[in-house]
């Protein structure tokens, strides 16, 4: 967890994650956390393993498998990214309103809020409006005029034409891209 982040939380909130058979937990953390959380019923691995750490529990990495994990394509979160994602912003939600309340949001916290947001929002553009503009909205709300990284030409398309119409033109110019690529593959492969 710390080759993520040595902070626990934020490490737990962006990048960290592993099967839940590779993890133990001490009871009094289970008693303190209570059931696996029923609104995120795509992440609830993920959201009980960030509740962990915002109840304080220590973390240890013992070398070795602790589990092996077969990931298909049926699994919840492949099966239905939607709903994944809203699940994604749900937690970022929520774990933003706890810090606010339990000891601030600091810069290192909301950054990585907004790295949650950064990924929902780019991945909703297409496929889920509402889930994309609920997103864009929260992460404006912790800072005003935000937009996801990107090269420097999206940056600079986003501060010109806004976000979301340099989101469009960015899916257009990868769809474009995939197209051109197919079909120099097709007149390699019919030489």
């Amino acid at each position: 967890m710390e080759s993520v982040d040595p902070d626990p939380e934020i490490a737990a909130l962006t990048h960290f994650w592993c099967p839940p058979a590779a993890l133990l937990y001490r009871r009094e953390i289970v008693e303190r956390i209570g059931s696996w959380s029923k609104d995120l019923p795509i992440i609830q691995d993920a959201r009980f393993l960030m509740d962990a750490a915002l109840q304080r529990a220590r973390f240890a990495h013992v070398p070795g498998v602790g589990a092996y994990y077969r990931v298909h394509g049926h699994s919840l979160s492949r099966a239905n990214a939607s709903a994944f994602l809203r699940d994604c912003l749900e937690n970022a939600v929520q774990v933003e309103e706890f810090w606010r309340q339990n000891g601030g949001l600091t810069d290192e916290r909301a950054n990585a809020v907004l790295q949650v947001l950064s990924y929902v929002t780019r991945a909703t553009f297409k496929t889920d409006h509402e889930t994309f503009c609920r997103a864009l909205s929260f992460a404006r709300r912790i800072r005003p005029g935000w937009f996801p990284k990107g090269s420097r030409s999206f940056r600079l398309l986003s501060s010109v034409v806004g976000y979301p119409r340099s989101e469009s033109g960015a899916l257009a110019y990868r769809s474009l891209k995939r197209l051109l690529c197919g079909l120099n593959l097709s007149a390699r492969t019919s030489d």
